[in-house]
């Protein structure tokens, strides 16, 4: 069942598909407070209204994308949002995974896909604080380190190489190793502030210190910055 009028903002630079969007949130009971088509009027919004929701395509006009958007709203206000795209192709999924959406739908979606994905978002967005801090504190891992399992905090990894079939997880003061691809452990990192930044190495960002070149200064180590994920790396540090 539905708090009373849920206050929803609509992020969509395609005007038709905005008004169909509000129209159907209209009929469910949803208080549209508004439609913009980019990233600054969004945030404007933000700042004077206590939103429930924020639906937003992640091709939105301006210099920032939804999911810059995103990363805004999660530092700043921590409203829900779902995620709105066309686009599913992995490089855009890895950027929005890292974001924690409440839900995502791809165009073209029926109406009921719309409803039941509000829905749920609303209603997790309702749960006790104290369920969410409990999962996002349980961030630690158990690696083989020779004859031993060794508890290791995910946020004390400063970054992840890669070396054939398996990788090393590199920390300020030991190495491991685990077979697994970067692939895989790409996947379990991305939530907690890892990005690719080469194809053979996955990155910390919380400890870079410098870039210079095409190098990241992490720790007492460099690791090399591809120029495909220069632009990207760049966008999310000034999120941070």
């Amino acid at each position: 069942m539905k708090h009373s009028n849920p206050k929803v903002l609509i992020v969509e630079d395609e005007r038709i598909i905005a008004e169909k969007i509000k129209l159907l949130l209209i009929q469910q009971g949803y208080l549209v407070v508004d439609i913009v088509d980019n990233a600054d009027d969004a945030i404007s919004i933000l700042e004077k209204i206590a939103l429930d929701l924020v639906l937003v395509d992640i091709k939105i006009i301006g210099d920032l994308d939804g999911i810059d958007l995103a990363h805004y709203i999660n530092q700043h206000f921590q409203t829900p949002f779902i995620f709105i795209t066309s686009n599913t192709d992995p490089k855009h999924l890895n950027r929005l995974k890292i974001t924690n959406p409440a839900g995502l739908l791809v165009k073209p979606y029926k109406p009921k896909e719309l409803q039941i994905t509000v829905e749920i978002a609303l209603h997790q967005s309702r749960k006790p604080q104290t369920t969410k801090t409990t999962q996002t504190e349980d961030t630690s891992w158990f690696v083989k380190d020779k004859e031993l399992l060794v508890k290791l905090n995910v946020v004390d990894i400063l970054y992840v190489k890669a070396m054939d079939n398996y990788v090393n997880l590199v920390t300020a003061t030991k190495k491991y190793t685990i077979h697994q691809t970067l692939q895989k452990v790409e996947e379990k990192l991305l939530p907690f502030g890892f990005m690719r930044v080469h194809r053979s190495y996955l990155l910390n960002l919380r400890h870079i210190q410098k870039i210079e070149n095409k190098q990241i200064v992490v720790g007492k180590d460099q690791v090399p910055l591809s120029r495909s994920y220069y632009q990207e790396l760049i966008n999310r540090l000034q999120q941070f």
